[in-house]
């Protein structure tokens, strides 16, 4: 979006004045819908804007500037079109959805302990791949909760692009069966089924056990653990690059 040199008349670039004043508002409605705090004029002065009034143009300057702080890096520039109303549906998906994957994490793990002397039966393989996945939905889940709130921040997460957002609960899901699969199955499944009157909990165990939970909540470390493991490979076959 390109706006002409505020020096002019206003009636020399109006188009341009009325795109900026369309785009401030863009601006101030995702600030809302993120849940900021947005000065009074930044509603009132900018709704009372008129066009031929004196210093209109400063004043739209102004109030663009502070929105612009609040909301840095987002500005008029790659302000996104979302609204109130669907930041708060999303949320509430969201909270959903973490509930939701607790509990099935919670069922499928006690299925497994429960099928525990059927242990290489399809049962207890199946209850114990509904943990895997369950638990690294419920660690993606738990990482987009986590920006919502504002306890972290993330440069991966972002409102306004749903697609994203929902591919990342898909491959949570999909990481935290994987990985249980190919890296900690035989250590889960012992974790999940120890007795815990008569064994002491092994802390190796538990560390296996957190394994889908964490390759559904951290990408980075996904996609390290996934690198260390390709490469393990390359080398176990000498494709080694020389």
């Amino acid at each position: 979006m390109i706006f002409l040199c505020k020096n002019k008349h206003l009636s020399e670039y109006q188009p341009d004045f009325t795109a900026r004043l369309s785009a401030v508002r863009r601006l101030r409605d995702f600030a809302v819908a993120m849940g900021k705090d947005i000065p009074d004029q930044a509603f009132e002065d900018l709704e009372l804007l008129k066009e031929n009034d004196p210093g209109v143009y400063a004043s739209l300057l102004k109030i663009e500037s502070a929105l612009t702080k609040i909301m840095y890096p987002t500005s008029i520039l790659n302000v996104p079109a979302v609204s109130p109303e669907t930041v708060e549906s999303f949320r509430m998906n969201m909270l959903i959805l973490g509930i939701a994957s607790f509990v099935a994490t919670v069922i499928s793990s006690i299925a497994v302990n429960a099928l525990k002397s059927l242990e290489g039966s399809t049962n207890h393989t199946v209850a114990m791949m509904m943990f895997g996945s369950s638990f690294g939905l419920l660690g993606t889940t738990i990482f987009i909760l986590f920006n919502i709130i504002g306890a972290t921040k993330s440069a991966d997460f972002k409102y306004y692009d749903p697609i994203g957002n929902y591919t990342r609960l898909v491959s949570g899901a999909i990481l935290g069966w994987m990985f249980l699969v190919l890296f900690a199955f035989e250590e889960t499944a012992a974790a999940l089924q120890m007795d815990l009157d008569t064994k002491t909990p092994e802390v190796s165990g538990y560390a296996y056990l957190l394994l889908p939970f964490i390759a559904g909540y951290s990408s980075s470390l996904t996609l390290s653990l996934l690198d260390n493991f390709i490469e393990a490979i390359r080398l176990a076959f000498g494709l080694k690059d020389k």
